[in-house]
């Protein structure tokens, strides 16, 4: 993939996020890393994919020390509960929390991209708020943003050490 198809496209999603809907007019503004700490709290995006199985991402934040935080693209709160039934979950376009989206990256300390193929918004989204991600080399916003957090051999918890020097 050429540098400039890359820029393309990231510029692209940045567009559609200015233009939706979902995106407010102002981001939140940006908490501070003691406050991020001090949340314990990382953030899972869980994309509308079918056989999607977000326990691996789960697992990576609980061996962080950290609250898994779900946050569904379409999907139905009743499925991110049935996944995550200790944890907070929100879905990013409908009900009562959808607005909470920005606030919600904002205060976490780390972002977990899900399997998903493809450029991801999440990702971008993260980088806007100064949140860190980590995830598998499939979210080619990931290379791109954070190269040395997306692992090679499709499993994000191959990143828990280089995510831990980054947290610590």
């Amino acid at each position: 993939v050429h540098d400039y198809m890359i820029e393309r496209n990231i510029r692209s999603y940045l567009f559609y996020a200015r233009c939706s809907v979902s995106f407010p007019s102002k981001l939140p503004d940006m908490v501070s890393y003691e406050g991020r700490m001090k949340n314990k709290r990382g953030v899972i995006m869980c994309h509308s994919m079918p056989n999607f199985d977000p326990r691996p991402a789960i697992d990576t934040a609980i061996k962080m020390g950290l609250t898994p935080v779900l946050i569904g693209s379409y999907q139905n709160i009743d499925i991110l509960n049935h996944w995550n039934p200790t944890g907070e979950n929100y879905c990013r376009f409908v009900g009562p929390d959808a607005g909470k989206y920005y606030e919600t990256i904002n205060n976490s300390i780390i972002g977990i991209e899900d399997t998903y193929v493809g450029f991801s918004r999440f990702t971008i989204e993260c980088a806007i708020n100064g949140v860190p991600c980590i995830g598998t080399e499939n979210a080619m916003s990931l290379q791109l943003l954070y190269p040395q957090f997306a692992t090679q051999n499709g499993k994000s918890s191959d990143a828990i050490p280089l995510a831990f020097k980054l947290i610590n």
